[in-house]
């Protein structure tokens, strides 16, 4: 990912904190439990992370998440590189 495409994105602390727990790789279902939500509202908010990143639903859903995971590593080293 470029640095440029990481610094384009505007991510919800909601969004981030899901995006964390994806990278740590927990399923939908464990993480509503963890954010007390339901997991409609964990679909929900994963979909808007889906379409930030421009991934969409003809893609396999395991390489969804795997890209969601790289975008994530990305946003916290442009992070702490003082984005």
């Amino acid at each position: 990912m470029s640095k440029y495409f990481v610094k384009s994105l505007v991510f919800t602390p909601k969004q981030l904190e899901i995006m964390s727990l994806i990278a740590e790789g927990y399923d939908n279902k464990y993480i509503a439990y963890k954010l007390f939500l339901s997991k409609k509202t964990i679909e929900f908010y994963i979909n808007k992370i889906y379409e930030k990143i421009r991934l969409y639903e003809n893609t396999d859903n395991k390489y969804m998440r795997i890209l969601t995971v790289l975008v994530y590593q990305d946003i916290k080293k442009a992070l702490a590189d003082g984005f």
